[in-house]
């Protein structure tokens, strides 16, 4: 699966994740990491980058797990 965006834009906003601050940036985060989950995706599938790089290039999948699990299921049904 490619990502809709463009990988400059990919790199923009994990760069802007890999800064933000999760207590305070949370919509930013939650925003970034859903714009760029079918390329993280793509990503992991291709590459098979070790979870160490992963956490290293998307630190907030450790802050956060539940909220961006989220992001690919539907966490309020039941």
């Amino acid at each position: 699966m490619q990502s809709a965006i463009s990988e400059a834009e990919v790199d923009k906003l994990r760069r802007d994740c890999l800064y933000a601050n999760p207590a305070t940036d949370k919509a930013v985060v939650l925003s970034a990491m859903a714009k760029t989950a079918a390329a993280r995706q793509h990503w992991i599938r291709s590459d098979q980058p070790s979870i160490t790089e992963v956490i290293d290039q998307y630190p907030r999948l450790e802050d956060m797990p539940f909220d961006l699990v989220c992001i690919h299921f539907d966490c309020n049904s039941k």
